[in-house]
């Protein structure tokens, strides 16, 4: 019922809007659930504790011996520079996505307005709780 009531507010510009919204949420849900994923094989590998250096990982942007092992599949769970490499690139890339979400509803000034303000909290959560969960993740190393 609220969800017609504020749809029936909306240009249909701002409803094309709001589903690609709703996609670019579904997609970085996406991306939060392969990091925490990927978070935990750094963990079982005490990845962070070969690489504890950032942004580069001990001097090299991309380090030496990425994908070394054969078959090439099992670098991605079992080789400490692959996993750790894979995870901080995930990471950074979830948090740029949901920047990306975050500023381009902001800037849609006829759907911000007329968005919940339950909506436009959690999307401010969103934010924060990413810019922190990467915050974190880097001053662990």
């Amino acid at each position: 019922q609220m969800a017609q009531k504020v749809a029936s507010g909306l240009s249909q510009e701002s409803l094309k809007f709001a589903r690609k919204i709703l996609f670019f949420g579904a997609v970085n849900a996406s991306l939060v659930a392969v990091t925490v994923l990927s978070g935990a094989y750094v963990a079982g590998n005490d990845a962070g504790r070969a690489y504890n250096t950032f942004p580069t990982m001990n001097g090299e942007w991309i380090p030496s011996g990425l994908l070394e092992m054969k078959p090439m599949w099992r670098n991605f769970f079992e080789n400490t520079t692959t996993v750790q490499f894979q995870h901080r690139v995930l990471a950074l890339s979830t948090l740029a996505s949901v920047t990306a979400m975050y500023v381009s509803t902001r800037m849609s000034q006829a759907l911000w307005v007329s968005t919940p303000i339950y909506t436009r909290a959690v999307m401010h959560a969103v934010a924060v709780m990413s810019a922190t969960q990467v915050g974190l993740g880097i001053s662990t190393l």
